[in-house]
């Protein structure tokens, strides 16, 4: 999976999808975000099994793929990368965020 997106509109798409994040749960899956990009559609998804958000956003087509990312850890990190053009890619079991000069 990789794809490139705004800073700003991943932020508000990623912060809203994990608003239903469970803090603390026997299934640590629920802990994290899923990201599903088809095409140019990818697609959030924040759930603690009685709560589940969706939020979708168009992002430049990329490498098709779905993952599950810590919720708590990549907020912080893309909060705290400058504004502009945030990529993300995932390859086997490591994901890569860069945003200008910062590498995450």
């Amino acid at each position: 999976m990789k794809f490139r997106c705004e800073r700003d509109v991943l932020v508000e798409a990623f912060g809203t999808a994990a608003r239903a994040v469970a803090s603390r749960s026997a299934l640590p899956v629920l802990s994290g975000v899923r990201m599903s990009l088809s095409g140019t559609q990818l697609k959030l998804t924040g759930s603690d099994l009685d709560l589940t958000i969706d939020v979708t956003i168009e992002v430049p087509a990329g490498e098709d793929g779905t993952v599950v990312l810590p919720a708590r850890l990549v907020s912080d990190i893309l909060k705290a990368v400058q504004p502009g053009a945030v990529q993300i890619s995932v390859e086997g079991e490591q994901a890569h965020i860069s945003a200008g000069r910062s590498a995450f």
